[in-house]
């Protein structure tokens, strides 16, 4: 798929068109068909030369040519507590609402050449873990594993560079899989308005200051829903805010652009599209890999409520005595999704 960027000093005349329009105006996405000639096999080798490319490992951070990589430790104890919360909920809400869990990889084992990810050591391997936890969680729970999907799209622009978060064609790509496990079909991104945040440089590029990774920077796509880019959230200190789902953030500091996603990290968010009017609600449990999820399922719901349960201190017993939820979907990336103490966040929350 063709990069394609919008020039910063015309970028907020196409958001400000994107927000009024709502789907009826300005830059349209990219095609939706997949190009078989960037498609990479599930199994076997991915063919990609790496014999150009130099490597790095930081304490953190692995770096491969101007990409950066996070490493990933399984621990047992902290996948079956994961998996314990999650067929809780599954449990608790069996019979009144239809629960999904999605866990984000990271691109250390999608999007690293397999040439040069046979030779990382201190990382463990993603798909088997990803395995074990959906085998613990059980049958209440539509488990949606996008390994194999990201994988196949390997060569394109899943994650960034300079970031350990993935971009919004790597959420695409697995929403489409969601939306498949759902039964619906998906919104089209050629269907979308899509606008570009030129100069990203996110958490690798601080962590390392890794000139292979500075230049260039990152971009951030971004796709604005058809039914309404209009939300609330309400942060940390309890204050509520009328935000944009997708915000100009044209002007804002390099490493503060993934925050064009719904504000960023807060606690709640609320989401009314009033081009829906069927009664669909959906609750939406994450942490920031979710973010750039969200703008794709808006159009899906009339009533979308959206949870950081690193920040939320209410529970999910409390929030369906209040609201009655079609679905519930967790998105947990695998890493930070799974630290110890976002666990037992999680844990607090489904309790």
């Amino acid at each position: 798929m063709k990069r394609r960027r919008i020039r910063n000093v015309i970028l907020p005349v196409i958001l400000a068109l994107s927000m009024a329009l709502a789907g009826c105006g300005g830059k349209k996405g990219p095609s939706d068909e997949d190009d078989p000639s960037k498609l990479v096999p599930v199994n076997g080798d991915d063919g990609i030369s790496v014999s150009d490319i130099t490597t790095k490992a930081y304490d953190s951070v692995f770096v491969a040519g101007d990409a950066g990589y996070e490493y990933y430790h399984f621990s047992k104890d902290i996948a079956d507590r994961y998996a314990g919360a999650l067929k809780k909920a599954g449990a608790s809400l069996k019979g009144s609402a239809k629960v999904y869990d999605m866990i984000i990889p990271t691109a250390m084992d999608v999007t690293l050449p397999d040439a040069i990810r046979k030779t990382v050591t201190g990382t463990d391997d993603q798909r088997e873990a990803v395995k074990y936890i959906y085998e613990t969680i059980g049958s209440d729970v539509k488990c949606v594993n996008i390994m194999d999907t990201l994988r196949q799209h390997k060569k394109e622009y899943l994650y960034f560079r300079t970031d350990h978060h993935w971009t919004a064609l790597g959420a695409y790509y697995a929403y489409r899989e969601l939306c498949s496990e759902k039964g619906i079909s998906n919104n089209k991104r050629s269907n979308m308005e899509m606008v570009v945040f030129e100069g990203f440089l996110g958490s690798f590029y601080s962590a390392t200051k890794d000139e292979n990774l500075k230049n260039p920077p990152d971009y951030v796509e971004a796709y604005v829903a058809r039914g309404t880019n209009d939300m609330t959230f309400t942060d940390k200190d309890g204050k509520e805010t009328a935000w944009k789902i997708i915000k100009d953030v044209t002007s804002w500091a390099a490493g503060s652009k993934y925050n064009t996603f719904i504000g960023g990290d807060n606690p709640y968010s609320v989401i009314e599209n009033p081009k829906v009017n069927d009664g669909s609600t959906c609750l939406i449990v994450k942490e920031s890999f979710g973010n750039a999820m969200v703008p794709f399922l808006v159009d899906h719901y009339q009533h979308l409520y959206i949870v950081d349960y690193r920040y939320y201190t209410g529970t999910l017993s409390e929030l369906c005595s209040k609201y009655k939820f079609n679905d519930v979907i967790f998105l947990s990336a695998i890493s930070a999704g799974m630290g110890s103490n976002n666990v037992t966040r999680l844990e607090n929350f489904v309790k």
